[in-house]
């Protein structure tokens, strides 16, 4: 993978939703979820994402607020991994 230059100013909480918003709103709700590799992206985190908190608990009260339910969150914070390993016993 190329690094990929962002403007971390520009970047931020609102630059996310849409994406995970668009998957939501095709249908993909059982094939996406958070990634682990929210460690390693050093001063790249989105302008109003509070780091004394979990990037992903921030995202989710975002989305929550946003009228998202908990069935879809579920799915989204671990239950799509956790069937994906079950389905193909990895």
């Amino acid at each position: 993978c190329e690094n990929i230059d962002i403007d971390s100013e520009s970047y931020s909480i609102d630059t996310i939703i849409p994406h995970i918003k668009y998957a939501h709103d095709i249908g993909i709700d059982d094939y996406i979820g958070f990634g682990l590799d929210t460690d390693g992206v050093g001063d790249i985190y989105p302008r109003d994402i509070n780091l004394k908190s979990s990037i992903h608990d921030e995202i989710i009260n975002m989305l929550s607020a946003c009228g998202y339910g908990h069935e879809f969150l579920k799915k989204l914070c671990g239950n799509n991994f956790l069937n994906f390993i079950l389905q193909y016993g990895l």
